[in-house]
This record gives structure tokens, C-alpha cells and sequence, in this order.
């Protein structure tokens, strides 16, 4: 008796099912996609109980006649290939013809659609895959389709399904991914009626960042407007003083797809490389449009991995887009940001103080006889909170701009003038902004790094050798990485001498790091070389980053001239703003805000 047999049909449909819809979030990302397919212009998405019980996606797209409504609900049936060459040329988001037939076979259905054409629209209902009812139905132009009983003959599946939280936020972070990327269209998501996520057409995309992250992200913002080769690389990046400890706001988008791709994300990072802190994160949601025809998006059956023939080309088209928009920013971070913020609040209650003082007078004007100079500096006092009122106002009704206009160094930092120092850590300058403090260890280490990478590039690092040659020993693993990597060592300046086992005797160290290196600087170079990647062309920088702690440290003794010297350099560098391990370097006090602090003014 033969062991092989067929499958039924029902069966064969639940397990392509489950290859397509995980959980509601998979629902709602398949009918939201054939929406924007289908030209919508508004879509509306409801759900019930995180989309366990409930999912309803409402469109005023192309809609469909009655011959093509019944053939979508059957396994790859689709508009939009016909050819095994289309699969390399895919402008749409869906393609293979699987998600109405996957999602019917594990639900209920009713599916509503109308073209303007026509004055009826055709209603469908549909159970575990099996047509009930065909009927006609009086509606709007464009398409609804109702999902109920998710996974109701698949208990296994629906029994993994987690908390209707958990569910819910899937399909909200999905919904923000679609209103980031098509701000053309109004976006709406209802949970048990209950509006979570309005997004209105808007021409342009920093209002959308506005009404999903709010003001602080969105002024954060710088815009990205670059194309390399083929590739042209689009949407906004946050300033290093913005960033977090997750990854919760980095989208990625190529040809308007929702995707994750290492590279893109290796290069925005790499880009970034000195101006982040620590293990903080930044913030970018950037649109690659590249040739469909390099691409692969056939790969996974929710078509979120992809893969792209020439990863060099992506990869430096990223991190050109990325470092150029850096290096032509102004990114000095100011004390006056969070003074604004803390005053808002306390501005309409001050402005209220002084109206209610000033009624209080005039009502008692009979009573109490106020004098002239008493009268006049309290109407200077109320003529100076409405405008600092006004001002407020201005500046958070401001509107948001695309443009990111290219900033030559000199601009981007203003000529300091040095006073002092203070604890021997920290130099004290003004410039025509007002106050700014420099932290003497973090300016050094920016000033030789770039230095060290001006060297490098140019092939022309300066060495020098040890009078007393260290001795540094090594693990098995890193003696064969040395002598693996001695070229690229000998070309950053460190040059090795065998010492017995596992032992080398270090002759020579870049100039710029002084005659004293630290042991574990070495072995943090090693480690940065085995960290292998097929398109990190910025590693040096990475091995340059951990090596630069020849800077002058917190509470070293530093000479007047010298000071002058970091100073000079500092205003020289192309990144003057943080170290190489992203901490800033100086910070900004503007002489409001001084005159604040003083209660000089309101």
C-alpha cells in the first residue's frame, strides 16, 4: 500500500495559510496592501479585540467588477504578473495572488467591492474558503472586506495567538509603518470604535512624523535627499541628540516596501559612528528607490527580507546620504531647549497672574492710588509676557520644511573666544550666540581622531617608535588575527616584533596617540578586525574610535596656549560636536536664556 497520497484541497489551503497569515496583524497587512494597490486614497481599518474577533479594512480604491471579486478569492490569482520575468520588475506591494484565498481559508469573510463604473456592487460571503453567497450590494465606490472567527479551523494556530495587547500593538506599529511611507493617504485605525491612529494626507512628510512621535521627534528631524548611482535614498534622520535605547523608530522602505535589510541598517550606523552615545539609537525612516530589477523580494512569503544584487553600491549610497546630511548640520546641543519647555507650561500661568493683578488695580483705582512708575512697569511686565507668549507661539507654530540646505563648516560652528576653565576639565568660551562650554577630554579626542583619519586617508600616517618596546601578549585566536591582519596594522601605524609565544613586542605607534598606549587598546583593535563584513569600508575608523585615548583627560593640567590650540582644531573638524564615542563636545547657552536664568527678563 502506497505512503505517499495527495492532500485534500482544504487542508492544502490551511497550510499555505500558515505560511502567509501568522497573526491579525498578517490580515491586516495583506488588505491594506491591496488597498494601496488598488489607488485608495482613504483607508479605514477596524478591529475587535487586538483583531481576534474582528478585522474590518475599508477602501475608496479602483474596486472590482463581479467576475474578478470571485477569481481573487482563489490561490494565485492576480493582476499584476503574468510572467516568470515580472517577478523582476514588481512595482506593486502584493503579487502573488495568496492572501484572499490564505485569509478566507482560515476565517469568514465578506467581501463588499464596487467600481465607479457600475451602479450596484457585488457583496460575498465566504466560510473556510467555501463562496455561501454572491449577491448584489448598494455601497460606495472602492472595496471592504470583513474578517471574523480568525482562525477558527485552525485551533492549534489560534490557541498561540497572544494578548489582545500584544496583537493590537502589532498592528498599530504595522499602520505606522504604511502612514510614514504613503502620506498622500489618509490613514485611520478604529480599535472597538475607538480612533488610535489618524493619519491625514499631507504633501509634507514631516506632518505625519508630527501626529504619530510629536514635536520633539519631529524638530529633531534632519531630511535626507540623496541619490548614488541608480539609487536614490530619501526621509529624515535624527540629530545625536536625539536618540534611544531601543529600535522602535528606525523604518526602512525600498521601492515603498516595509522591509529589514542589515546593510541599510550597517551603513546608517556606520554613518553615525562618532555622534552616538553608548548603546544609544537613532531615529531614521528612510525610502531607498532602487531598480526592481537588482531586487528580490520573492524570498519570504510576507515579503519582509529581500535581497539586493549590488550590496557595496546600496551600502555606500546609504552612508553617503546619511554622513552627508550630518556633516551639513549644526548639531551643538543647547541647554535652551528643555528651559523652553519647563517655562511653556508656566507661561499662560504667569500671563494670568499679571491680567488678574492688573484687573485687581484697576477695580481698587478709587481705593488705592497707584502710582505712574508702578502703572508703566506693569504693563511692561504684561507687554513682555504676551510677547514672550507670542513668541512661544511662532516658534511651535513654525512650519516644518523638507529642505535641509547644505551648511559650510564655517557655519555650522560659530569662531569661540576662550575665558577660562573650570576644575581643569572643562574651558568656558563665548561667541556671538553667548555662553558655551567645552569639555576639554572629549574636544581633544575629537581633534586627533580626525586627525589620525586625515592620515589615514591620506596614507600618510605618522609614526613613531618606542624607546622601550612593550610587551604585549596575546590569545592563540588573536596571534593568528595579527599575523593575519600585519599589513593593515603596520598601515594604521603599529608595527610587531615576535616575542617568544603568543608574545610580540610592540616598536612603533601612531604618532597622534603619544608613546603611551594603553595594553587593552590592542587587543580592542584585534577584536574590531574580526569583526568581519563584506562591505565595511569604514572599519579603520572603527579600530581609530577605540584607539584614541591619548587625549588630554578630566582634570589634566593644560597650558593656556594649548587650550587655545584644542580649540582652534576643534572649530577646524569636520564633526566638532561630539568625541569619537559620541559624547558631545561642547554645549550651548544662548544669552536669552542667560538673561532668563537671571530674571532679567520674563
Amino acid at each position: 500500500m502506497p505512503k505517499i497520497k495527495l492532500l485534500e484541497e482544504a487542508l492544502i489551503n490551511q497550510i499555505a495559510a500558515g505560511e502567509v497569515i501568522e497573526r491579525p496583524a498578517s490580515v491586516v497587512k495583506e488588505l491594506v496592501e491591496n488597498a494601496i494597490d488598488a489607488g485608495a486614497t482613504e483607508i479605514t481599518i477596524e478591529a475587535d479585540e487586538g483583531g481576534k474577533s474582528r478585522i474590518k479594512v475599508t477602501d475608496n480604491g479602483s474596486g472590482m467588477e463581479k467576475e474578478d471579486a470571485l477569481l481573487c478569492l482563489e490561490r494565485h490569482a492576480t493582476s499584476k504578473i503574468s510572467t516568470a520575468d515580472d517577478l523582476f520588475k514588481i512595482n506593486t506591494l502584493g503579487f502573488r495572488g495568496e492572501a484572499l484565498a490564505s485569509i478566507a481559508a482560515i476565517s469568514e469573510l465578506v467581501l463588499k467591492t464596487k467600481t465607479k463604473e457600475k451602479e450596484t456592487g457585488t457583496k460575498i460571503l465566504v466560510s473556510a474558503g467555501k463562496i455561501l453567497e454572491v449577491e448584489e450590494a448598494a455601497m460606495q465606490d472602492g472595496t471592504s472586506i470583513e474578517i471574523t472567527s480568525l482562525f477558527f479551523n485552525v485551533p492549534a494556530r489560534k490557541k498561540h495567538l497572544k494578548t489582545i495587547q500584544t496583537e493590537l500593538r502589532q498592528i498599530t506599529e504595522l499602520l505606522t509603518k504604511y502612514a510614514l511611507i504613503y502620506t498622500d493617504k489618509t490613514i485611520e485605525f478604529l480599535h472597538h470604535g475607538q480612533s488610535l491612529l489618524l493619519s491625514h494626507a499631507t504633501k509634507n512628510p514631516l506632518d505625519t512624523i508630527l501626529t504619530i512621535y510629536g514635536k520633539k521627534v519631529a524638530y529633531a528631524m534632519l531630511a535626507v535627499n540623496s541619490t548614488y548611482t541608480d539609487i536614490t535614498v530619501k526621509g529624515f534622520i535624527s540629530k545625536p541628540t536625539l536618540t534611544r535605547a531601543d529600535k522602535e523608530i528606525q523604518h526602512i522602505f525600498i521601492n515603498t516596501r516595509a522591509v529589514k535589510n542589515n546593510i541599510i541598517s550597517k551603513a546608517v550606523y556606520d554613518a553615525y559612528h562618532t555622534l552616538l552615545h553608548l548603546e544609544n539609537h537613532p531615529l531614521f525612516i528612510l525610502s531607498v528607490t532602487i531598480n526592481p530589477q537588482i531586487i528580490d523580494v520573492n524570498v519570504h512569503p510576507q515579503k519582509a527580507l529581500i535581497r539586493v544584487e549590488k550590496e557595496n553600491e546600496l551600502y555606500t549610497a546609504i552612508f553617503n546620504a546619511i554622513r552627508n546630511t550630518l556633516d551639513n548640520a549644526k548639531l551643538m546641543p543647547t541647554m535652551e531647549q528643555e528651559s523652553i519647555k519647563q517655562n511653556q507650561s508656566s507661561i499662560a500661568a504667569k500671563q494670568f497672574s499679571i491680567v488678574e493683578e492688573k484687573q485687581t488695580f484697576l477695580k481698587k483705582e478709587e481705593e488705592i492710588s497707584l502710582s505712574a512708575s508702578a502703572q508703566e512697569m506693569l504693563e511692561r511686565a504684561l507687554q513682555k509676557v504676551q510677547e514672550g507668549k507670542t513668541e512661544q507661539k511662532e516658534k511651535q507654530e513654525e512650519p516644518l520644511t523638507t529642505q535641509t540646505p547644505a551648511v559650510a563648516s564655517s557655519q555650522r560652528i560659530s569662531t569661540m573666544r576662550l575665558i577660562g576653565r573650570i576644575h581643569n576639565t572643562f574651558y568656558i568660551a563665548e561667541n556671538e550666540l553667548g555662553l558655551v562650554i567645552i569639555d576639554q577630554h572629549a574636544a581633544h579626542e575629537r581633534v586627533m581622531y580626525e586627525k589620525f583619519m586625515e592620515q589615514l586617508y591620506e596614507k600618510k600616517v605618522s609614526v613613531q617608535e618606542l624607546l622601550v618596546p612593550e610587551e604585549v601578549e596575546f590569545s592563540p585566536a588573536e596571534m593568528l588575527t595579527l599575523k593575519e591582519n600585519e599589513v593593515p596594522l603596520e598601515q594604521l601605524g603599529f608595527q610587531f616584533e615576535e616575542f617568544g609565544r603568543n608574545t610580540m613586542l610592540l616598536r612603533t605607534v601612531p604618532m597622534v596617540l603619544g608613546r603611551f598606549v594603553d595594553k587593552e587598546v590592542i587587543h580592542e583593535i584585534l577584536a574590531n578586525i574580526t569583526d568581519k563584513s563584506s562591505v565595511d569600508i569604514k572599519k579603520e575608523e572603527k579600530i581609530i574610535r577605540s584607539a584614541c585615548r591619548a587625549a588630554v583627560k578630566a582634570h589634566d593640567i593644560v597650558h593656556t596656549q594649548e587650550m587655545h590650540t584644542i580649540m582652534e582644531q576643534l572649530q577646524k573638524c569636520k564633526q566638532p560636536f561630539t568625541c569619537p564615542h559620541g559624547r558631545p563636545t561642547m554645549i550651548q547657552m544662548s544669552i536669552p536664556e542667560l538673561e532668563k536664568k537671571f530674571k532679567r527678563v520674563v
